[in-house]
């Protein structure tokens, strides 16, 4: 990756601004390295909604280019104030980010744009009703549920963090699930413990035998054709920041 102050230096110099995917990558490590951040932001602000378009084209390129910038965001936001923390329903929900002239949220990113317009209560199992325009313009085509295994919201028991790019972008999220997986996944007698996140998200991952594929997929964990139901251990919401591999 380039450095950062060449980063910022070519968006100064460039009328027409830094490869939006590049820009994501950058911002993270800037975030990552406590440097100023201004640069991206204002970019990222200034961009404009036809860039997005040709740009982010297809859902591995929005794949990339979001997740780098949810992880980034929630990494700035908190080292810049730890206390918003405390009300996590409300730091997620706030705009707190403009893309394209567009004000955000982290929730908008989340399960707006990755999740394909899914009610954050709804377990993956509820539509939103009434998406906006920049949404429908701007989400993912199909919900990858990889992303589950990617996005940090700045816990303790989250997945870590990835500099996600186009070319490795397939190769980093398989590695992210098993990664997780390995850590967080288990059998004790007929009953498989997973992360809450299966819970939480649990339209997304599908029924009791989606899940089992999935863990057998990604893991060696022996005799889970042996499992009678699953259950989900508890998640540590206790903020844990710069979690980087």
């Amino acid at each position: 990756m380039k450095s950062l102050f060449i980063g910022c230096f070519m968006i100064a110099l460039s009328a027409s601004g830094m490869p939006l995917i590049q820009l994501s990558q950058e911002f993270l490590a800037a975030v990552k390295y406590n440097q100023d951040v201004e640069c991206y932001l204002r970019e990222l602000k200034e961009t404009k909604p036809e860039i997005l378009l040709t740009e982010l084209r297809d859902d591995d390129e929005k794949k990339t280019f979001w997740i780098n910038i949810y992880n980034a965001t929630v990494q700035h936001a908190l080292k810049q104030d730890t206390f918003q923390y405390k009300k996590r329903m409300a730091f997620y929900g706030k705009r707190r980010l403009f893309v394209a002239g567009h004000f955000m949220s982290l929730n908008d990113i989340e399960h707006g744009i990755l999740r394909r317009s899914q009610w954050i209560y709804g377990q993956g199992k509820i539509k939103k009703w009434f998406p906006g325009k920049f949404e429908k313009t701007h989400r993912v085509e199909q919900l990858d549920i990889r992303i589950h295994f990617a996005l940090n919201c700045g816990a303790k028991s989250c997945p870590s963090i990835l500099f996600y790019s186009l070319e490795s972008l397939d190769t980093q999220l398989d590695d992210a699930t098993k990664g997780f997986l390995v850590e967080t996944s288990s059998v004790e007698n007929e009953t498989l413990f997973l992360s809450k996140l299966f819970y939480y998200y649990s339209g997304d991952f599908g029924n009791q035998k989606e899940k089992i594929e999935l863990v057998s997929r990604y893991t060696q964990i022996s005799n889970l054709e042996s499992i009678k139901k699953i259950k989900y251990s508890n998640y540590d919401w206790t903020l844990q920041l710069d979690m980087y591999r």
